[in-house]
């Protein structure tokens, strides 16, 4: 799963942070009810060919995975 360090570090400060932290835990929670494997819509994909018409990525993921990482 991609994170916020994906084009180097990022920093935030206290007021940023406090409100990042409150929206994790908030997506934590959420994410505590979703059943054991739940699919989010990703990014919009186009075809291989310019006649192809394109798609949303569908994205699975295991919940318990998912919330080891958030704890972390």
């Amino acid at each position: 799963m991609a994170g916020v360090l994906t084009h180097g570090v990022t920093l935030f400060d206290n007021h940023s942070s406090e409100t990042l932290i409150s929206i994790f835990s908030s997506w934590k929670s959420l994410i505590k009810n979703a059943p054991d494997k739940f699919e989010l819509t990703g990014e919009f994909v186009y075809g291989e060919a310019d006649n192809q018409e394109g798609d949303y990525k569908k994205l699975v993921f295991n919940r318990d995975e998912v919330i080891t990482q958030f704890e972390k």
